[in-house]
């Protein structure tokens, strides 16, 4: 029989002083019971918000740039880790059995300067941007064999730079909707086959509370609980580009700002832009960046040269950023 230790001491408490005594007495007089026999009957929530966690520059070269192909995620592909790269202007597919280090380069490879990802573990598309006539165009590629890239579709109407996709039954792109000079804003739009596009609407822009802020691209993760957006955040008075966090429950519209729109990650190794991007593997967001030592106009780039950095975070602890 399970005996509940608080109602018996206030029944005995009850006997001996008699009902005469109101019940905010009693409260004061079992509170100093339960203290001296050590009970603690207070519930603590933990409400702190956990940071991703840093594990360090996994890419970089003292004479040459190395990074994502923007805005290509890791991905876990035929039992490795796989990272799609540009280092000194050149493409390759990079693998690593742990995803940090200990990376293999395949040959130099003709990928476009876009968002890459598998499909399955030989296929790859990728959603990239063209200029032409100081117009930027959305074109989308295809690859069967890891080797040769194919055209298989593009918007005749010119928007920004910079497209990120995911795919979860359709294929979701994220896409800058303006060249600047004017605000960088994010759209979407969504492809059934990769091919043939719907309109790019504007899903999310800054407000009165971004100040000078603008949205310089964003990549897009689902979870069980909806999607998460890394979003990357540009200054054009600081000349700095940081990452905060956001989130939709259909991964189209409604965008969340989460986390008081403070940085998600925080910069290390004296990084003045970070730009991120997610990918779901093992029950994690795991992040890697495009980051550099100096500003986003390069005015003071002083020989120095884009990195790769990573960070990750448990699905437990993204979700506390909804609670």
């Amino acid at each position: 029989m399970r005996i509940d230790m608080k109602k018996m001491l206030l029944m005995l408490l009850i006997c001996k002083i008699g009902y005469s005594q109101t019940i905010q007495e009693l409260d004061t007089r079992l509170k100093r019971v339960e203290d001296s026999l050590g009970i603690n009957t207070e519930i603590v929530i933990d409400t702190t918000l956990s940071k991703p966690v840093y594990e360090g520059i996994i890419l970089s070269s003292v004479n040459a740039d190395i990074l994502p192909i923007p805005y290509s995620p890791i991905q876990f592909n035929a039992g490795a880790y796989k990272l799609f790269v540009q280092k000194n202007n050149v493409c390759y597919i990079l693998s690593s059995a742990n995803g940090l280090n200990g990376w293999s380069y395949s040959l130099p490879l003709p990928i476009p300067y876009g968002t890459a990802m598998f499909t399955n573990e030989n296929k790859i598309n990728v959603a990239f941007h063209k200029w032409y006539s100081g117009k930027s165009y959305y074109y989308f590629s295809v690859s069967p064999d890891q080797r040769n890239f194919y055209d298989v579709s593009f918007i005749r109407d010119p928007h920004g730079e910079d497209i990120t996709y995911i795919y979860d039954g359709v294929y979701k792109a994220y896409a800058r909707m303006e060249v600047p000079p004017a605000v960088r804003t994010i759209g979407y739009m969504e492809s059934n086959d990769f091919r043939t596009w719907s309109n790019l609407v504007e899903v999310l822009k800054p407000d009165v509370s971004d100040g000078a802020n603008q949205f310089y691209s964003m990549s897009v993760v689902k979870t069980e609980r909806g999607y998460f957006g890394l979003l990357n955040v540009f200054n054009p008075v600081t000349d700095l580009v940081s990452v905060q966090l956001v989130f939709s429950l259909n991964g189209k519209d409604n965008w969340q700002r989460l986390n008081d729109r403070n940085d998600f990650l925080e910069k290390k190794n004296g990084v003045k832009c970070l730009y991120g991007i997610g990918s779901i593997i093992n029950s994690e967001l795991q992040i890697v960046t495009i980051s550099s030592k100096f500003s986003h106009s390069e005015t003071d780039r002083n020989g120095r040269y884009y990195f790769t950095e990573k960070y990750k975070i448990s699905l437990t602890e993204l979700y506390k950023y909804l609670d």
